[in-house]
């Protein structure tokens, strides 16, 4: 029974550290807004319309990433990593 106690304190502590939703996915659902969730999907290539509705429902918390880079094709932009500047912070 201890160890059950033990283990259900070390998920909860794990739960606050997290961000309730992926910053990259608030990002893509900017950028796609006025696009129907068909339209992403067509534009997008491998990317479902329902997993579009998904997101913007707020039934998806962590996204796949090649789902984020399809919707972004969508809309005409690339989604890429870039190096962060030094002293500049996390989005410098």
């Amino acid at each position: 029974m201890l160890q059950v106690v033990e283990r259900d304190k070390a998920k909860a502590k794990r739960k606050l550290n997290r961000p309730n939703r992926d910053p990259a996915l608030a990002d893509i659902l900017k950028a796609i807004d006025g696009m129907t969730a068909k339209e992403v999907a067509e534009r997008g290539g491998y990317i479902g319309a329902s997993t579009v509705s998904n997101w913007r429902a707020g039934k998806v918390r962590c996204p796949l990433h090649y789902t984020l880079t399809a919707a972004a094709k969508a809309a005409g932009m690339e989604y890429r990593l870039e190096k962060i500047r030094s002293g500049r912070g996390r989005r410098g």
